[in-house]
């Protein structure tokens, strides 16, 4: 039997394997109601932002208009995340929960401090952000966060890295978000990927033993 034959015979044995399945349907229910949590969020952030601040950065940068880049990068980044875990269906349980618990925490942060929009920022809408929610960047903690699940399989990582990054920079390059915003996010987000990794154990340990076989 050959290496794909094997590979496919054991995602084919996880997807019916009623326990995984039990375990998907808490974890997908998690995820969504940290997305629920966030819509409302957002919006609320944005209603009572404040005033624009001053930023180092963003003084220097000249903004340049990226929402394409910005909406693209987000869709290839869900696009191949999706695809990811759907041919590694063990790895979706900790992936669901961690960003759940991500998701979570940015939209209480969100909240703490109204922070106004950047100069001449034009606020980009969607189900996800509505232009207010700053601190800190969802983009980059996003795909940082992915990097980090993935970080034992060399070409997944290397790859969410530069797609945090190049989030980093436009948002930037676009000011929409500030630079505390962008800077902030990678250590925030291996904080609670630490904090995902101790509140959700069996699944870690899981994830660790899979990503050491796949790579």
């Amino acid at each position: 039997m050959t290496t794909n034959n094997i590979h496919f015979k054991k995602i084919l044995t996880t997807w019916t394997d009623p326990t995984f399945i039990s375990k998907l349907f808490f974890s997908f229910g998690f995820f969504t109601l940290s997305l629920i949590i966030n819509y409302y969020a957002v919006r609320y952030a944005t209603v009572n932002a404040g005033e624009p601040i001053g930023d180092l950065i963003l003084n220097i940068l000249p903004k340049i208009d990226t929402t394409f880049i910005h909406e693209k990068l987000a869709s290839i980044l869900q696009t191949i995340t999706a695809l990811i875990l759907v041919c590694n269906p063990k790895l979706i349980n900790f992936t669901l929960r961690a960003v759940g618990v991500l998701v979570l925490t940015r939209a209480v942060f969100i909240n703490l401090t109204f922070l106004g929009l950047p100069q001449d920022s034009v606020p980009l809408q969607s189900f996800y952000t509505y232009g207010g929610d700053l601190f800190f960047s969802g983009h980059v903690a996003l795909a940082f966060m992915i990097a980090l699940i993935f970080w034992n399989i060399p070409k997944i990582k290397y790859l969410y890295l530069i797609i945090s990054l190049g989030m980093g920079i436009e948002v930037l390059v676009g000011h929409y978000h500030y630079s505390i915003d962008v800077f902030a996010a990678p250590f925030i987000t291996y904080g609670i990927f630490i904090l995902s990794k101790k509140l959700f154990k069996e699944d870690a340990y899981a994830l660790e033993k899979d990503t050491r076989e796949l790579r």
